[in-house]
């Protein structure tokens, strides 16, 4: 007797087995339990946000590294160039992607990095205020009233996105925000399959649902399905919110980018 007549025995013995047949009854039992299979749910979301957030911090130190070769440094929030307080950051991929961009009503300079389509730094330099200033629409001629909102300040969460496939007509879900009118998001995603996508944020509670919120929308233009929004402000009520990208319509394959969450930070100033 072969070996693969002998497997094909022992696999017949063993679904014959008290084992195989106790394995059963729990097996269906599990399925057909709606509150386990919720569970099971909300335990794959939290382990695909800690991946993410692990992956995240991992870029995040490699970016660090590449800064200091460059002399950029990172205090806490606060960004440094040759030694000086930077108001505005701003790191930008090849595809003109925002990857980082902070504000320091209290920095001096201005700085902006430029990328290769293969992520390397090219430039590093000073920006042009008028150019900095338009990229937050706000005024920063005030010098005494910003030093006066000196506890002000912005935490960004920039996700990278790497996704295989999104079936046809179904959500997935990227992880729950915090998000108040004020905040700033950005989409900049592309997928190598499919005709639609959408990209957006949805109140917790419905796994298909009918009202989102700052949501982007788009079909295949010629050989490009993609979206590139620059940052929007968040105009929805304040609350929690998922994050998701849709498949309308067919599935979608090979969807890369990354979307931009600026929270803005309301705290004491120091002493308060």
């Amino acid at each position: 007797m072969d070996v693969i007549a002998m497997a094909r025995e022992l696999g017949a013995a063993l679904q014959q087995s008290d084992e195989y047949t106790a394995y059963n009854v729990a097996k269906n039992a599990a399925d057909g339990d709606e509150v386990l299979q919720e569970m099971i749910g909300e335990f794959n979301l939290k382990k695909l946000s800690l991946s993410t957030e692990v992956q995240k911090e991992e870029k995040d130190q490699e970016r660090l590294d590449e800064y200091k070769s460059y002399g950029v440094t990172k205090e806490g929030k606060s960004y440094y160039y040759q030694g000086q307080l930077v108001r505005v950051f701003l790191d930008m991929e090849g595809n003109r992607a925002f990857y980082t961009l902070e504000n320091n009503p209290l920095g001096v300079v201005d700085v902006k990095i430029t990328r290769g389509t293969e992520g390397k730094i090219q430039t590093i330099g000073y920006m042009e205020k008028e150019e900095a200033e338009a990229l937050f629409r706000e005024d920063f001629s005030q010098p005494d009233e910003l030093a006066e909102k000196a506890g002000q300040d912005w935490e960004t969460t920039i996700l990278p996105v790497e996704v295989q496939r999104v079936e046809g007509g179904t959500w997935l879900w990227l992880g729950t925000y915090a998000l108040q009118p004020g905040d700033q998001v950005s989409y900049n995603l592309q997928a190598k399959k499919g005709e639609r996508m959408a990209a957006g944020f949805a109140q917790p509670g419905t796994e298909a649902p009918n009202t989102t919120f700052h949501t982007v929308d788009n079909r295949r233009q010629g050989e490009e399905l993609a979206f590139a929004t620059g940052l929007m402000a968040w105009k929805a009520p304040a609350g929690e919110y998922r994050l998701f990208i849709h498949a309308p319509e067919e599935g979608l394959e090979g969807i890369q980018g990354q979307i931009v969450i600026r929270r803005r930070l309301d705290t004491p100033k120091n002493g308060a």
